[in-house]
């Protein structure tokens, strides 16, 4: 009985949640928890992605602005349609998503696109931004402590500067 419990234990933990992010479309999301550290979740993601894959989550703002693509109807009235994150580039998507939100969230997504075991772009949208991630894996991490997402992109901007890395 006792072995059951612990292989049960082990398969829950292993296994990833099925609840994903809002407003995030066209992606094979599987959420991961970062109740434990987000550093160790996000290395271990990297790893394990050879090809392309988004790695998200989200964290509070003090903000007002919304960060998302925007576009204009020609007649003065402009408009978050949502950003299209695939293929290589950023664009507003031609769905209509409803009711533009009359107030901030509150949060900013930080999405990281991985490939081969490093991250080749870090992108940070409001969480009302309608998202397309264009068919690729999406690992959403919950659970996500504000200061340690602080700390991990402060290692990641570390990083960048330390190989000489420019932006694309």
């Amino acid at each position: 009985m006792r072995n059951a419990a612990l292989v049960a234990a082990a398969f829950s933990f292993a296994t990833p949640v099925l609840a994903g992010p809002q407003g995030i479309r066209n992606a094979r999301i599987e959420s991961r928890s970062a109740a434990s550290g987000l550093a160790c979740v996000v290395t271990a993601e990297i790893a394990s992605r050879p090809g392309p894959a988004w790695i998200g989550w989200s964290v509070p703002t003090q903000s007002e602005d919304s960060a998302c693509c925007w576009s204009s109807d020609g007649h003065g009235e402009s408009r978050c349609r949502g950003c299209q994150l695939e293929p290589e580039g950023f664009t507003g998507t031609n769905h209509e998503h409803g009711a533009e939100p009359l107030e901030s969230s509150g949060r900013i997504r930080i999405l990281l696109r991985v490939e081969a075991g490093r991250v080749g772009r870090l992108r940070a949208f409001s969480e009302d931004c309608p998202l397309d991630a264009g068919g690729l894996p999406f690992a959403w991490i919950e659970d996500v402590r504000p200061a340690e997402s602080v700390a991990w992109l402060a290692t990641l901007v570390g990083q960048l500067g330390a190989s000489g890395a420019t932006r694309r």
